[in-house]
């Protein structure tokens, strides 16, 4: 079997249903063969094919016709006879062409199919072995009379086989190449609607519990408004019930999260916030929860105000899964959570969470520190939901989580989470600068690309900002006016159509901004939905003036590239 494998042929797909049909063409040319030459043994004594050779194709044929009616009821059987075909096809047909060449002669360039074919089949591996076989085979014509006679065609024949790896080795490689490409697209495309169909079910079931879930919620504060200190420990079941509402809303809130950040759906919404104000408000929700189990939430906050762009509503899910992870498995002690500012060398608000609490387990430090790379991978995690949420969204808005124990051995835990985000100044008009005098921005993840392309800009005088990923572009966005914007369609976690779809559903500074399209090879070089252009590697000078000049309304300093 190690051998088998090397040479990879019985590994094909549907191997059973093919072979079944090459062993039904083997035998049916085999009995045809056998059919003709009786027939010609009928109309002459001697009909120029030896006996051993017409006993050869007889047990061919008894082979194959086996062969086939095992596969029948075994798809998977017999890869040794897989093989054993392989070898003897072009033995057979070698051997036609030496027995009776009168008749069969004008076969001869069959051969460079059955090899060919043999290599387009089941890779360069098995062409080999029935190239080696076919070379050896071809030898005995020189012992017939007839091919002796004709020595310039058995020459150019012999000559046609050598050269057949010379010109079809590199062709059946990229053909394999392409096929394995499309096969690993259809597998991951399966996959996409198989999460997609998962992720559907799961929003659905969301969207059908958070309706009551609203309904319970409003009755009890109606409840209570009327009832408050009617009912003996009436205000502890109505605070029961809050917590538990209120933990339920959070759970939905968070299954929604994952069901969209699954199939890559969850859109980025930045916004102007006082990170403050944030941290304040997530005390507030949670302090009632840490309370009941008598524990001590504090918040640290710097003395100003920080007014930031990003994705407020998500920053406040991921902090509230951290306090909510920690009131749920610490028994006594404290929770802090810390604001500490902005770190502009990183482009990041940073905060930590702590806890005095007996630590996390290893399941749960893989959760917070692997990325997710697959729905896989993230059934494979079950330390918790809140958890996975904290790592799906830190991974949505490109930033990093750490996890540290600073008590020692004692117990402990400090998350610390940087997001990028942009600081905003509160008092400034919004930035709608002239398109004409307005920076180019590029949203660009391939490395190379992000080092190299903003000098082909600046050759043309053009002002170029570079965001590394969708969510740190999403917040410039939302920030400032950019008079054009590239966008690397390679871009990971998010779709660069969606991202695009997303900026103009905002309403924002840049709803009339166009957009172009940074396309490898791989892609072509059609013109995408959302895009105004597409820009094809390999870049240069002259594509990306001549696609500024036919955004000439938009681009920036478009009179100076005439």
């Amino acid at each position: 079997m190690k051998l088998a494998s090397y040479f990879g042929a019985h590994e094909i797909d549907d191997r059973g249903e093919q072979e079944q049909e090459r062993a039904s063409q083997r035998a049916l040319v085999s009995g045809g063969l056998l059919l003709f030459w009786g027939a010609k043994a009928l109309q002459s004594e001697s009909f120029g094919v030896s006996r051993w050779f017409v006993l050869v194709t007889l047990g061919y044929f008894v082979g194959t016709l086996w062969y086939w009616v095992r596969l029948r009821s075994k798809p998977s059987a017999c890869v040794a006879c897989q093989y054993l075909c392989l070898l003897l096809d072009p033995v057979l047909l070698t051997g036609v062409l030496a027995q009776d060449p009168d008749t069969f002669a004008f076969l001869n360039p069959f051969l460079l199919v059955v090899i060919v074919k043999s290599g387009i089949r089941f890779g360069v591996r098995s062409m080999y072995l029935t190239w080696v076989t076919t070379l050896l085979a071809a030898t005995a014509l020189l012992l017939d009379d007839f091919w002796r006679l004709y020595f310039q065609l058995t020459a150019s024949y012999i000559l046609m086989i050598a050269l057949i790896p010379v010109f079809f080795v590199s062709l059946i490689d990229r053909i394999h190449r392409v096929r394995e490409i499309e096969q690993e697209r259809a597998r991951l495309a399966a996959a996409k609607r198989n999460v997609a169909a998962r992720s559907s079910f799961l929003a659905k079931i969301g969207h059908e519990l958070r309706s009551p879930l609203q309904a319970i919620i409003s009755t009890l504060d109606v409840f209570e408004h009327r009832h408050r200190g009617a009912l003996p420990d009436g205000d502890e079941l109505i605070a029961r019930i809050r917590r538990s509402s209120l933990l339920l809303n959070a759970q939905l809130r968070d299954l929604l999260t994952l069901a969209r950040g699954q199939v890559g759906r969850l859109e980025l919404r930045p916004e102007v916030f006082d990170a403050r104000e944030l941290v304040s408000a997530l005390a507030g929700v949670t302090q009632e929860l840490a309370d009941a189990k008598g524990l001590k939430l504090s918040v640290v906050l710097p003395p100003e105000p920080l007014f930031l762009v990003a994705d407020a509503a998500r920053i406040d899910q991921i902090l509230t899964n951290l306090v909510m992870n920690s009131i749920r498995h610490i028994e006594s002690g404290s929770i802090a959570v810390y604001l500490d500012g902005y770190d502009p060398a990183q482009g990041c608000v940073v905060f930590r969470v702590e806890d005095s609490g007996p630590g996390l387990p290893a399941a749960a430090l893989e959760t917070l520190s692997v990325p997710i790379e697959s729905s896989d991978d993230l059934g494979s995690r079950t330390h918790g939901l809140g958890l996975i949420i904290v790592r799906t969204l830190v991974d949505h808005l490109d930033g990093s989580i750490s996890v540290t124990t600073p008590r020692g051995s004692s117990g402990g835990t400090s998350s610390r989470i940087a997001i990028p985000a942009e600081v905003a100044d509160v008092h400034a008009a919004p930035s709608f600068s002239r398109i004409t005098s307005a920076p180019v921005l590029a949203v660009i993840h391939r490395d190379r690309l992000r080092s190299r392309f903003p000098s082909l800009l600046e050759e043309a005088g053009i002002t170029c900002e570079v965001a590394s990923s969708a969510a740190i572009a999403a917040n410039r966005l939302a920030l400032r006016n950019y008079g054009l914007v590239f966008v690397d369609l390679a871009l990971p976690k998010k779709d660069a159509a969606q991202f695009v779809t997303e900026v103009r559903a905002a309403l924002g500074l840049n709803v009339q901004t166009a957009f172009v399209a940074l396309a490898g090879d791989e892609y072509g070089a059609g013109r995408r939905e959302g895009f105004a252009a597409t820009l094809v590697d390999p870049y240069d000078g002259r594509s990306v003036r001549s696609v500024l000049e036919e955004l000439a309304p938009h681009a920036p300093a478009a009179a100076r590239l005439s």
